[in-house]
């Protein structure tokens, strides 16, 4: 069996430890099942850079799209197709990862090859603005969504999912630690995380927690602007920018509570990782793994209220995996030999 797998990102090397975690994890773990030689991957926009390249022992070849529009994008599409059909054998299974461009392009793979195609949802995929989701046929492949969420999204675009199953982590190193820092915050500064929302609810707690300590990891266009208002208004709050993931981990097991106050998700990586390293988490209604520890709130209002009770309690810190890779990437494996559920 070979499979190839196509996404529209993939990490420039081996330190590049920030770009998708759930698939670096995932291609490492089917990895280990079948050997690094059966694995190949395409990536279309990133790294910018058109090349071959190893990533631990895995073939991969970056397209360089850059996120380039138009007819430039276009050709992103042809140097895939190109590359794909040099690694095409009779026994390949073609995984996208997204429903956009790389399932777009799967589809004509399995409609020139005729091989299985396996689809999966990872986040705003499925929501309406997605343009590509008028050209994808569920009846021409297989498409596994993370959560029943999800999956009720996908079927609001008139189609059906063929397998649920929920994105799992490795699993990491946890080592006992002071927790110095009650609230973290990672994420992408961008609109749909709502970071403004992590510097009100903190505000709003500070005449109850005086002393409380936050911190904020992450990068995009709302920084600075998140940056400049935390220092004007006075915040205990710590905003680190990007940081790589090994940090990252080491920041949420030296911290209390995930606030994660993203209004949507199609399932969140950054929750189990938090998980992993013993924090609790509060969030919206939002894709995740299932949990006793993460805490849901309906509003602003009662995520604050949520998060001042728990500061009030005296928590256990201890790592927690809801979801075991073993699992899903042997479902993987059933639905590339054929077997579904």
């Amino acid at each position: 069996m070979q499979i190839l797998i196509l996404t529209p990102g993939f990490p420039q090397d081996e330190q590049d430890t920030t770009c998708i975690p759930f698939l670096q994890d995932f291609v490492l773990g089917m990895s280990e099942h079948l050997g690094a030689p059966h694995i190949k991957v395409i990536s279309f926009q990133y790294p910018f850079s058109e090349a071959n390249y190893t990533w631990h022992e895995v073939e991969v070849f970056s397209a360089g799209g850059r996120n380039k529009k138009g007819m430039r994008r276009m050709f992103t599409w042809r140097r895939v197709m190109k590359q794909a059909g040099l690694w095409m054998t009779e026994n390949t299974v073609i995984h996208s990862f997204w429903l956009t461009e790389a399932t777009l392009i799967g589809q004509q793979l399995q409609e020139k090859y005729g091989c299985r195609h396996i689809a999966t949802i990872m986040g705003q995929d499925v929501l309406p603005s997605n343009r590509y989701l008028k050209k994808l046929s569920a009846e021409k492949m297989y498409i596994v969504a993370p959560n029943e969420r999800t999956a009720s999204l996908l079927h609001s675009q008139k189609l059906q999912e063929s397998a649920i199953i929920p994105h799992a982590i490795m699993p990491l190193i946890f080592a006992r630690q002071q927790r110095t820092t009650d609230l973290i915050w990672v994420g992408s500064f961008i609109a749909l995380k709502q970071p403004e929302q992590f510097l009100l609810l903190v505000k709003e707690l500070l005449s109850t927690n005086p002393g409380i300590s936050c911190c904020m990891i992450g990068e995009g266009p709302l920084l600075n602007k998140t940056k400049q208002r935390a220092e004007r208004e006075e915040l205990p709050v710590e905003i680190c920018g990007k940081l790589e993931r090994p940090e990252v981990l080491q920041r949420m097991e030296r911290s209390r509570i995930l606030v994660h106050t993203s209004n949507y998700e199609g399932h969140s990586t950054v929750i189990s990782e938090a998980l992993s390293k013993g924090c609790r988490v509060v969030c919206y209604d939002v894709g995740h793994t299932h949990s006793d520890l993460i805490h849901t709130a309906g509003n602003l209002e009662h995520m604050t209220r949520i998060v001042g009770a728990l500061l009030d309690t005296d928590m256990e810190y201890l790592p927690v995996y809801p979801d075991q890779m073993s699992e899903m990437l042997q479902q993987y494996l059933d639905l590339y030999s054929g077997r579904t559920y």
